[in-house]
C-alpha cells in the first residue's frame, strides 16, 4: 500500500449485502484530514472515492461516464466509510449511476454523508472530421 493513499480498503460488518447495491468499505488515512478541522475530511478525497465507485458500478465496454456531480451532505468524519453504488436508471445507451458514502455519526447512527451521480453514455466511433480552412 502506498504511503500516499487517501483510503485503505477494509471489511464491513457481516450481513451488509444487497444484490442491487455494490458495497465497499474504506478507512481514511491522515491524508484526508481537512484544513478546516482535524475531525473531518477535506472534500476532494470523498469526491474521488465517489467517482471511483461510479466508474466501477456496472461498467461495460463501449460506455463512459459523463457529467459527474457530487453533493457533500455534511461533514465527512474521519471514520470508516461504507461506499454504496447502484444503477438508478438502467439503459442500453444511457444510464444513471448513483453512489453514496455512509458513516457513523457521534451518536453511532449511520447516515449518508455524500452522494454522487453520473450519466453513463454509449460511445460510438466517428469518422475523422476534415479540417476546412
Amino acid at each position: 500500500m502506498s504511503d500516499a493513499a487517501y483510503y485503505v480498503p477494509t471489511t464491513g460488518p457481516a450481513g451488509t449485502t444487497d444484490s442491487a447495491v455494490h458495497i465497499e468499505w474504506f478507512r481514511p488515512t491522515d491524508r484526508t484530514v481537512s484544513t478546516w478541522g482535524t475531525t473531518l475530511q477535506h472534500g476532494a478525497p470523498p469526491s474521488a472515492l465517489l467517482a471511483r465507485a461510479l466508474d466501477r458500478c456496472g461498467a461495460r465496454p463501449g460506455t463512459r461516464l459523463t457529467r459527474i456531480t457530487v453533493d457533500l451532505l455534511g461533514p465527512v468524519p474521519l471514520t470508516d466509510l461504507e461506499v454504496r453504488s447502484w444503477i438508478e436508471r438502467p439503459g442500453r445507451k444511457i444510464e444513471l449511476v448513483v453512489a453514496e458514502l455512509w458513516a457513523a455519526g457521534p451518536d453511532g447512527t449511520h447516515r449518508a454523508v455524500a452522494r454522487g451521480s453520473a450519466w453513463r453514455l454509449e460511445t460510438v466511433e466517428l469518422p475523422e472530421v476534415a479540417n476546412a480552412a
